[in-house]
């Protein structure tokens, strides 16, 4: 069994730094229903 985050052979660096910058965006906003459906987006992009 493969252990920790499953990240496909398509899924950029730039793209995670991208989806950093956004998280970090939003996160200094401080607009809690933003992030949260951030993170869940993020996490179903990981999970597929």
């Amino acid at each position: 069994k493969e252990s920790g985050l499953k990240l496909d052979k398509n899924f950029k660096i730039s793209e995670w730094n991208r989806l950093m910058k956004e998280y970090l965006n939003l996160y200094q906003q401080v607009d809690e229903e933003k992030i949260n459906n951030f993170i869940k987006d993020f996490n179903k992009k990981l999970s597929k």
